[in-house]
């Protein structure tokens, strides 16, 4: 897959769960802005690793896929405690 298809691609995706936890948290101050921070770290590990994918910079993208890695993680983990 060619990195401009990827960026195509993972752009509307990235959208469209921000604009999903948004409604899921009803726009709220506290949990809205968190997963706002959380959603635009996300995408900007992507967005650097689809730059590194276009260089051919194999070991920026390990580096960059490592993060997005964490970053997803961590999302999920706060979505797995119980409240």
């Amino acid at each position: 897959m060619r990195a401009e298809q990827l960026c195509a691609d993972a752009g509307p995706d990235l959208a469209e769960t921000g604009r999903e936890a948004r409604a899921a948290t009803g726009g709220g101050l506290d949990p809205g802005i968190f997963l706002s921070v959380r959603l635009s770290r996300l995408a900007a590990a992507a967005g650097d690793a689809v730059a590194a994918a276009g260089a051919g910079d194999f070991t920026q993208l390990r580096r960059h896929l490592h993060r997005f890695e964490v970053l997803t993680s961590a999302i999920w983990a706060v979505q797995d405690v119980p409240r």
